[in-house]
């Protein structure tokens, strides 16, 4: 027993730890447990305390070290297999992540003054999306005009990219070009810069991906059979293990799968999927699995789970270091690198400001989940084209993360951490069980041509829009939190016929231009023997160099093709589009009649009494844009009838309490159908025991916790004659 200070100050620290434990029992988790269902009082802890997710995984509310005392790669460091840590025993400690922001500028004059002025003030690699016209290997005189400089940079030869990249110093910077079933000929041209410029080729590192399955998805075709993708894809990869080893070739890009609605599992599944079919493809052609693993980079997004997109890049590293390892891969080529973009499909047009605060957390799960490369999205990016400003925001947050949060002073800095690591392990079971399923049907390509990623992914989207809608899921400002004065953003013009035609006429030019050796080696192209990359990339290069297009190039390389490759896409759309369409008919229709469509709270009864229903129908009527007229509360339903019909509202919305609605629902109803013979009556609430008396005496909608809301909200706007 102690008696005094003085006998605690001489016990040792074990000893004083004893004390403390003896005086302060640790509680046990059944402890605990008591403790929550006492104050569930009766409810079920399952149901109530449990989180479902789209993975299938039920997050428990809490988690202890029991829960990991069965997982196998905990003593794993940073560095080494599996790499679930980090593929660098640094981690970020010496070189942080790349800050990639995508550049989508339409022109590549307009590309390189945005790279020009991003690389000054904070941007560290170059990142390039191509336009769908130069990824499918067609110039701008070939393509679409909704092809050419829409959602990437038109560029169709050598002279393009010495505009594009014009004052840059390659040397310092990495550069990573998305260039979808077109990599070869873009590499080519990018190649024959280099050279022209006396810039070393060797010493430059990023990427030219190609990604055949990743645009299979996204656009449902291909320009070439799925056979010939993978050759072309074969001689560049080829052709880069002397000749450019600092750039990889193959991409595998999860984002039409992310977009489309998938959850983590489906996205890390169908990406190590692909993965496995552009390894079975290369070594189909005699390519070394050390060589083609290598060479892939991975883009995966990171949505607003924030623990779950952690879990999930932790997870991708430690199954496609299974997968390699299973192929016979050494160490160094189970390294997976890994780009993370933050997430298209909740970015909203309302409340803009918003997806920066999205951007950040997602941009925040990448940087802990160590990926290589972070591209986070711009505010403005679903309204208009990112601007200079929009853009240096983004980046900002990359630069805010790193360089203020001190990201990089911690290696796996969510490593240890009992939910985390749950997490990560349950992520990587259940996409190596999908990823399995694929295999069975004979892998991915097979698995798209059949539609089993496109229907998996269909039903999770539908679910997600099914939550959406009755905001069980909460978009901030959109279906949840709107701001009923906002004010639109600024549109931009931005003309796509004149930069269709001023792209036309460039490369037109450029023809007129080419020297006469051109077409001779145009047709060399055609004629060589693809089995032999060495030859045929010497020959496609000095073609390039002479001033043959990107379009020209792919061309002469596809004479033989057979066939196209045709799959059903994936359906691609923002998350908020199912409401945004309800608000944008309603701004339509005020800007046509000059009068915002008005709905006119009844509240019947003191403030405690219909305080809770009237906040809930203001929230649900301005998150389609009405007007909404609220009131302090009516005790008299004569004077609460007359108040609405002087308001010249269209809607008219019956809040109170359970208790008061049988007494004065019906008598206000009566009221107010005699006073406004055309208006909407909704009933704030949902009365289970009698919602067809309700009905029969005039109540058009019922609006609750649960409801679909921007199908009440169309049924409303198409009564007005908002929607037709």
């Amino acid at each position: 027993m102690i008696n005094n200070d003085s006998e605690i100050r001489n016990l040792s620290d074990t000893e004083k730890e004893k004390l403390l434990i003896n005086d302060f029992p640790y509680p046990d988790y059944q402890k605990w447990r008591n403790e929550v269902e006492k104050q569930l009082k009766g409810n079920s802890f399952e149901k109530k305390m449990a989180t479902e997710t789209y993975e299938g995984i039920d997050l428990k509310p809490i988690y202890t070290k029991d829960d990991i005392s069965k997982l196998k790669f905990l003593e794993v460091f940073p560095g080494f297999t599996p790499y679930l840590r980090g593929a660098d025993v640094l981690g970020y400690m010496e070189n942080s992540w790349d800050i990639a922001q995508e550049i989508s500028d339409p022109t590549p004059e307009k590309l390189n003054e945005a790279l020009r002025f991003d690389l000054n003030t904070g941007q560290t690699a170059i990142n390039i999306v191509l336009d769908k016209a130069t990824r499918h290997g067609k110039d701008p005189d070939n393509a679409d005009v909704d092809d050419v400089g829409q959602g990437g940079t038109s560029i169709s030869s050598l002279k393009d990219f010495e505009k594009a990249l014009n004052g840059i110093d390659l040397k310092k910077t990495p550069v990573y070009i998305h260039a979808g079933t077109s990599a070869l000929p873009a590499a080519v041209a990018f190649i024959a810069y280099a050279l022209n410029n006396s810039k070393d080729i060797l010493k430059i590192n990023g990427s030219i991906e190609t990604d055949p399955l990743g645009e299979s998805a996204a656009y449902g075709n291909l320009p070439v059979s799925f056979e010939k993708a993978c050759d072309e894809m074969f001689i560049l990869t080829d052709w880069s293990q002397d000749n450019a080893p600092n750039i990889q070739t193959i991409g595998v890009n999860s984002q039409p799968y992310h977009n489309g609605g998938a959850s983590a599992v489906e996205e890390l599944a169908f990406a190590i999927a692909t993965g496995v079919e552009y390894i079975r493809e290369m070594q189909f052609r005699n390519l070394n699995i050390n060589d083609i693993a290598s060479r892939i980079r991975f883009t995966f997004s990171l949505g607003s789970n924030f623990f779950m997109e952690i879990a999930k890049l932790r997870a991708a590293r430690l199954t496609w270091a299974k997968v390699v390892d299973a192929c016979g891969g050494n160490k160094r080529s189970q390294k997976m690198t890994i780009h993370a973009r933050t997430s298209d499909r909740n970015i909203t047009v309302y409340d803009p400001y918003v997806n920066l605060l999205r951007a950040m957390t997602e941009a925040f799960s990448g940087g802990i989940g160590g990926c290589n490369s972070i591209h986070a999205g711009f505010f403005d990016q679903a309204y208009r084209q990112p601007d200079k400003f929009s853009r240096r925001i983004s980046r900002n947050i990359q630069l805010i993360l790193n360089e203020e949060s001190h990201l990089d002073k911690v290696i796996d800095p969510a490593g240890g951490s009992w939910y985390i690591e749950t997490l990560t392990d349950s992520i990587a079971r259940k996409s190596w069980q999908l990823f399995q399923e694929i295999e069975k049907m004979g892998g991915m390509f097979k698995a798209l041509q059949e539609g089993f990623p496109q229907e998996t992914i269909a039903r999770t989207a539908s679910s997600r829009s099914e939550r959406l809608a009755k905001c069980k899921d909460i978009l901030v400002g959109t279906n949840k939190y709107p701001d009923p004065d906002e004010k639109p953003l600024s549109d931009k013009d931005r003309n796509n016929e004149n930069i269709y035609e001023d792209r036309v006429k460039q490369i037109q030019r450029i023809r007129a231009s080419s020297k006469s050796t051109v077409n001779n080696l145009l047709n060399k192209i055609a004629q060589t023997d693809k089995s032999s990359p060495a030859k045929l990339m010497e020959i496609a290069i000095e073609a390039a160099m002479a001033g043959a297009t990107i379009g020209e190039i792919a061309g002469n390389l596809r004479k033989d093709k057979t066939s196209i490759a045709n799959v059903k896409p994936v359906k691609i759309c923002r998350d908020s589009e199912i409401f945004e369409s309800v608000r944008r008919a309603v701004e339509a229709y005020s800007k046509k009649t000059g009068s915002s469509p008005k709905v006119f709270l009844a509240n019947l009864g003191a403030t405690q009494q219909q305080k809770s229903r009237s906040d809930f129908a203001i929230g649900f009527f301005q998150v389609g844009g009405f007007e909404v007229i609220n009131s302090d509360g009516f005790n008299e339903i004569d004077k609460a009838a007359k108040a609405a019909d002087e308001s010249g509202a269209q809607v008219v919305v019956i809040c109170s309490d359970d208790e008061s609605y049988p007494a004065l629902a019906p008598l206000f109803i009566m009221a107010i159908t005699k006073a406004m013979h055309d208006a909407i009556i909704v009933f704030a609430g949902y009365p289970k025991d009698h919602p067809e008396s309700l009905k029969q005496a005039g109540v058009d909608e019922f609006i609750y916790d649960g409801v679909d809301v921007p199908e009440t909200l169309t049924r409303i706007a198409k009564r007005l004659g908002i929607i037709s």
